[in-house]
């Protein structure tokens, strides 16, 4: 069975001022997840690894890395979310051994292919041939390392699907199916700007839409200008009384007035017209994947607040934080 394709998931650590020298480590256990250590000397294996690829690790560890072929030194809240992840795939490793789940070499071969897209996204590629640049540090990783970060990914979506198999009864199979479903989502909006002096004659305006007046008259006559077009999705990014109100709106129909920039302005919706799914095939694919995430987070938050590993950390790389589930860096404010 194909697992549902999610978020790469960053966690939000702030970058510390301090750095760890691989070289200073011993071969010791650097962290213990209910019985599972996580070695030292496999902990500096990942950072030398990671330091190699710095596109990749930057996104990965959330944090800008130096990088360089004899670098081996990380920021000490960077090496706090290397650890963290570490111990996040110990987690879901433990839950799914417990709900004998197995993850699949299909689960694995789609776990790469939607790591892959993300990175491509996430790099803003364009272009439908050739790798992105993180794409392209990723797939250099050496294979231990490349391979561990599919598996953990295929097994985090291997668990959020077991979690959230109640709420994902009815949510569209794939990224076609969700297009399908959500037109609007995809709907392009072509808009105009028309200035105005005052609200009132805002108003008035608008009323003589409703009169017989055309768009195309009042852009005339007010030097009105086309603004471009926007998704229904990035319709969010407007003020929400005019994202609200482009929405309900037909094309020819004009909104507002909204102040912008302490002027007056109405909108005009030139067209609106939904495109062909092969015209949005990636977006409907980035799309189709931030709404199952959002299915998935209830079951996924929850399953979360239930989990007290026992987790002992080697105090040169930080604190556990049992609340929040994490490591708190050395030297770093404790986590509240």
């Amino acid at each position: 069975m194909k697992r549902g394709a999610r978020r790469l998931v960053i966690p939000l650590v702030a970058i510390g001022a301090l750095g760890l020298s691989a070289c200073g480590w011993r071969s010791d256990v650097a962290a213990s997840v209910d019985g599972t250590d996580i070695g030292t000397t496999n902990l500096q294996q990942d950072t030398r690894d990671l330091l190699r690829q710095p596109d990749f690790a930057s996104l990965y560890l959330n944090s800008a890395t130096p990088g360089g072929p004899t670098d081996e030194r990380l920021p000490t809240a960077a090496l706090a979310v290397l650890l963290n992840r570490r111990i996040s795939e110990a987690m879901v490793q433990r839950e799914l051994a417990a709900r004998n789940i197995t993850v699949t070499d299909d689960d694995l071969q789609q776990a790469e292919a939607d790591l892959l897209e993300q990175l491509g996204q996430q790099d803003g590629q364009a272009q439908g041939s050739g790798q992105s640049d993180l794409q392209a540090s990723f797939s250099q990783l050496p294979d231990p390392l490349r391979n561990r970060l599919i598996r953990a990914e295929a097994s985090a979506t291997a668990l959020r699907d077991e979690l959230a198999t109640a709420d994902l009864a009815t949510f569209p199979a794939d990224a076609h199916a969700y297009y399908d479903a959500h037109p609007e989502v995809f709907a392009q909006y072509c808009l105009s700007s028309i200035p105005v002096d005052s609200e009132e004659e805002g108003k008035d305006l608008i009323r003589q839409t409703k009169g017989g007046t055309t768009l195309a008259e009042l852009i005339t006559r007010q030097k009105g200008q086309a603004e471009g077009c926007l998704a229904g999705y990035e319709l969010d990014q407007l003020p929400q009384e005019l994202a609200a109100d482009l929405r309900a709106a037909q094309p020819g129909d004009v909104v507002g007035p909204f102040q912008a920039q302490g002027s007056p302005l109405l909108v005009g919706v030139t067209s609106r017209d939904v495109p062909a799914f092969a015209q949005v095939t990636d977006q409907a694919s980035a799309r189709y994947r931030i709404a199952r995430a959002a299915a998935e987070d209830p079951a996924w938050k929850a399953w979360l607040a239930t989990q007290k590993p026992d987790v002992t950390i080697d105090p040169r790389f930080g604190t556990w934080n049992a609340a929040q589930l994490q490591v708190d860096p050395p030297n770093a404010p404790r986590s509240n």
